[in-house]
């Protein structure tokens, strides 16, 4: 990972933090808008929206069934972003969330933000996801990456 992406990371995070603290809403985990912000394009936004709300509809059905909370509900959420993503390269499709990102993204981010939702709400884990995202690509964009 070179120094534009760990700085963007870092401000994903650092956003996330503000915006949470300032609101009470989460933003699908600390990492899901620095890497949004990484990936750079609408297209990124959209495959993250589709592919957490679908996460988060078998979440929520097997949350309610067997009471999952805390870190089994976030296990669960990830093994079900992979199982999409499985699906997905199986029919020939696209594995990731976002042409681009980070490898692994495409199922961590999804997930995560799928484990928040189940907790708050869709919308707001979304609408916090995509703000602080996009506020994070902006100041990203903004900084000199010239680096001695």
């Amino acid at each position: 990972m070179e120094i534009r992406e760990t700085v963007i990371l870092m401000m994903g995070i650092l956003l996330s933090m503000v915006y949470q603290r300032r609101t009470g809403w989460p933003c699908g985990g600390f990492l899901a808008p620095g890497i949004l912000a990484l990936s750079g394009q609408p297209a990124g936004a959209l495959w993250l929206l589709a592919w957490s709300a679908l996460t988060f509809l078998p979440l929520r059905a097997l949350t309610l069934r067997f009471g999952l909370y805390g870190r089994q509900k976030v296990g669960v959420s990830l093994l079900i972003a992979l199982s999409i993503r499985l699906l997905g390269l199986i029919m020939g499709g696209y594995g990731g969330f976002a042409p681009g990102a980070l490898h692994w993204s495409g199922f961590v981010v999804p997930g995560i933000v799928a484990a928040e939702a189940d907790s708050v709400g869709l919308v707001p884990a979304l609408c916090g996801t995509l703000s602080v995202g996009a506020v994070t690509l902006l100041l990203g964009g903004m900084l000199p990456w010239q680096v001695p």
